[in-house]
């Protein structure tokens, strides 16, 4: 999940460029997530604090954000069918 990104962030001892880290890493609010599970932001609140849920990759003022890439996994698992929409064109 994230640790392969985070494995390739640089050690203490080599200058980091930040901004090229974060740019590799899409995050997910809780709106972004209620619209990627197609379902309210009520409910989408009740599932990111369900034990199971990944872990947020930060907690700002404004709220948790969540990996995209860990949001994605958990989809996966329990919303299997969801991981298999993603893949799939819109239809116009």
């Amino acid at each position: 999940m994230m640790s392969a990104v985070l494995s390739r962030i640089p050690t203490r001892s080599r200058v980091v460029d930040w901004s090229t880290v974060a740019a590799k890493i899409r995050l997910m609010g809780a709106r972004e997530i209620a619209d990627r599970l197609n379902v309210s932001r009520l409910r989408a609140q009740q599932i990111i604090h369900k034990r199971g849920f990944p872990e947020p990759y930060a907690v700002l003022a404004m709220g948790s954000v969540w990996a995209a890439t860990d949001v994605e996994e958990w989809i996966k698992v329990h919303r299997p069918h969801l991981a298999e929409e993603a893949g799939k064109p819109e239809a116009p």
